[in-house]
């Protein structure tokens, strides 16, 4: 079976279809609605290789959701992904180089890329 993926973000279209692309590509895909769901399903999931987050998210957003996951499960490789272009410089510092960006909106070949640089 492929890598699991958590997909986080609070737009239902966008996570639905972020989804459909990665489970076509073959990934395991798990969906989160924010970052307190995700923060749950994380727990509820025995392995999880990479985080797909928005960064601004109602209830808990991304930063916050991703301090928390990584200090439980220091391993797991985190995307951001961002409709503001000025995010990416603030991802950078926050996770000291990290996490990945990838700015929205981003083809599947863009996605695909991101992913496999941050599991090889």
């Amino acid at each position: 079976m492929g890598k699991t993926i958590l997909v986080v973000d609070d737009d239902g279209h966008v996570r639905d279809v972020i989804g459909k692309i990665l489970d076509g590509m073959g990934y395991k895909v798990i969906l989160a609605s924010d970052g307190e769901d995700a923060l749950r399903k994380a727990q509820e999931t025995r392995s999880l290789d990479l985080v797909l987050t928005d960064v601004v998210m109602p209830n808990k957003g991304g930063f916050d959701m991703v301090t928390e996951l990584t200090n439980e499960r220091p391993d797991v490789e985190v995307i951001f992904m961002s409709a503001y272009t000025g995010d990416e410089q603030l991802v950078e510092r926050i996770a000291d180089g990290r996490a990945r960006f990838l700015a929205k909106p981003f083809k599947p070949s863009e996605l695909q890329r991101k992913i496999q640089l941050a599991l090889m």
